[in-house]
């Protein structure tokens, strides 16, 4: 019943017979749901709120983490903590003790502008730089719980991605056909790729379903605007059918939308505006200006995205 408490997890698991992580992840996914709720000092609880209205689960990216590649190097770590001191001088970065800087006689204003600027950046990016792009990309999703990582395009973006939620064997799906340039990524981590076939709406959900089924696929990478290389946008629908599935499914989606811009009149909802927590989103500048500018953006919620900050971190920026 409703506010009635729960026996605690050891009493759970061994009246069920089961191990206690079990009787763990279970409570987890509860209360992701909203069916359970722990009050502190007085244990867990069953929900007060509308049975009915069931809430999709927030996805728990913390599952995809392949943690052992995060582990940075103690060496490497002490040198870090060296350099960062007052009087260290970082030959690697090529970066100027402020002492060593000589006068160019630049007008106070100039400088001062500068070096007002270089505090606007971060460990994911210009800070005024991922303000406009949430301005202009996502006025429709809440900024709470997401955050942007800004980086040297899309392809970097899918690279640092690959890093932290997927290891060599494990499978993803993609639409066939799919963009060229991308699928070496996924090749050269050792993984696996599978083709699901589209009609003029976007991949089939049925096809999806079936693949979700049969193979244990870890997520789910579209190009839903302009599609490379058929140049197919998904219609409203389909885009809806595939956040369901993949709710249903609890199947992270990778939403690659450098293409977006490229259109004429009002375009359709990503796929990161009908699930912001379900969908990490990619975007590009090098689509609309020029190749030369290797200036991208990630979008995901903040667990990932500091997970991702670490890995640039362990393996270099």
């Amino acid at each position: 019943m409703p506010g009635q408490r729960l026996p605690a997890e050891r009493k759970l698991a061994e009246a069920l017979q089961i191990n206690r992580s079990t009787v763990v992840h279970a409570l987890e996914e509860l209360m992701s749901l909203g069916w359970i709720e722990r009050r502190q000092g007085s244990g867990t609880h069953v929900a007060q709120g509308q049975w009915g209205n069931r809430q999709p689960a927030i996805y728990q990216w913390r599952t995809l983490f392949s943690s052992p590649l995060l582990k940075e190097d103690p060496y490497i770590t002490q040198l870090k903590n060296q350099n960062d001191a007052k009087n260290g001088l970082d030959l690697y970065t090529g970066d100027l003790s402020s002492d060593l800087i000589p006068d160019f006689e630049f007008p106070a204003m100039t400088w001062d502008k500068i070096m007002h600027e270089e505090k606007q950046l971060t460990p994911t990016g210009y800070k005024p730089l991922k303000k406009l792009i949430f301005q202009h990309f996502f006025q429709d999703i809440p900024q709470k719980g997401q955050d942007i990582l800004i980086t040297a395009g899309s392809t970097q973006g899918i690279f640092w991605l690959i890093q932290v939620l997927l290891k060599p064997g494990d499978t993803i799906a993609t639409e066939d056909p799919s963009f060229l340039f991308s699928l070496p990524l996924f090749a050269a981590r050792g993984i696996h790729l599978k083709g699901i076939k589209q009609d003029q709406a976007g991949i089939d959900c049925q096809a999806l379903e079936e693949l979700i089924q049969k193979k244990k696929i870890k997520l789910l990478y579209l190009n839903p605007n302009y599609q490379n290389p058929t140049g197919k946008t998904m219609s409203l629908k389909r885009r809806k059918e595939i956040i369901r599935v993949c709710q249903k499914h609890h199947l992270p989606i990778i939403e690659d939308d450098v293409f977006s811009e490229l259109g004429f009149g009002q375009s359709l909802p990503s796929l990161k505006s009908l699930a912001p927590d379900q969908v990490i989103y990619l975007g590009s500048l090098s689509k609309i200006f020029s190749s030369s500018i290797k200036v991208g953006w990630l979008v995901a919620p903040n667990p990932l995205i500091k997970s991702l900050v670490s890995a640039k971190k362990t393996y270099g920026k």
